[in-house]
């Protein structure tokens, strides 16, 4: 599934490398995590706007997401800014947009490969698990949904072992079924959201 989104995730190495495939420096450890929560924060904000038909309150608890961990979310952009600046040599504000985008239009691409069903089915318990996450909680929470997909950056050597990777266990079947589901939404005839900028954290 995600090996169909690797033309676009080289594409996103080339844009940060300045072309160059390696050309970028590595990642650091905190570089690494901040890259892993806007990438989450990312996924968050696509299920939000694609699937409120089937989940009412899928943009609401995006927003709710942003607001509580806007202390978390401003200190990975500022890591990550200050990455992009020594990557690109250049702008890091306009680094650091053009980066979100990309990972937007990654998202869509991942939309538009599963069909919008898909897709809300697929993300569905990720997004509701990660609103119940305490701020505490977040960093633990970020590492195990995040360590098996691919960063788009190379992690400088020893960034990422302190934390194995945890495969999130499937939930457990419940010993009896439900009496009756009730007929299940139907994803509505359309394409995908057109990517949004991310809600921007309050300033300190």
């Amino acid at each position: 599934m995600r090996a169909k989104v690797t033309g676009a995730v080289l594409g996103m190495m080339a844009l940060i490398g300045g072309g160059a495939a390696g050309a970028a420096p590595c990642l650091s450890e905190a570089e690494l995590a901040a890259e892993r929560m806007l990438q989450l924060h990312t996924e968050l904000m696509l299920y939000g706007l694609n699937c409120s038909w089937s989940d009412a309150k899928a943009h609401y608890n995006y927003s709710a997401f942003t607001d509580r961990h806007q202390d978390a979310l401003r200190r990975h952009q500022r890591t990550m800014e200050a990455w992009l600046g020594k990557a690109k040599k250049g702008n890091a504000a306009r680094a650091f947009d053009a980066y979100r985008t990309e990972l937007a239009n990654i998202e869509t691409k991942l939309v538009q490969q599963l069909t919008i069903g898909g897709y809300c089915h697929m993300r569905r318990d990720f997004a509701q698990a990660a609103l119940s996450i305490a701020p505490q909680d977040l960093g633990r929470f970020v590492e195990e949904t995040n360590s098996k997909r691919p960063v788009f950056n190379a992690a400088c050597k020893g960034a990422g072992a302190a934390v194995p990777v945890v495969a999130t266990a499937a939930p457990a079947k419940p010993a009896a079924k439900p009496a009756a589901k009730p007929a299940a939404a139907k994803p509505p005839a359309k394409k995908p959201a057109a990517p949004a900028k991310p809600e921007a954290v309050k300033a300190p």
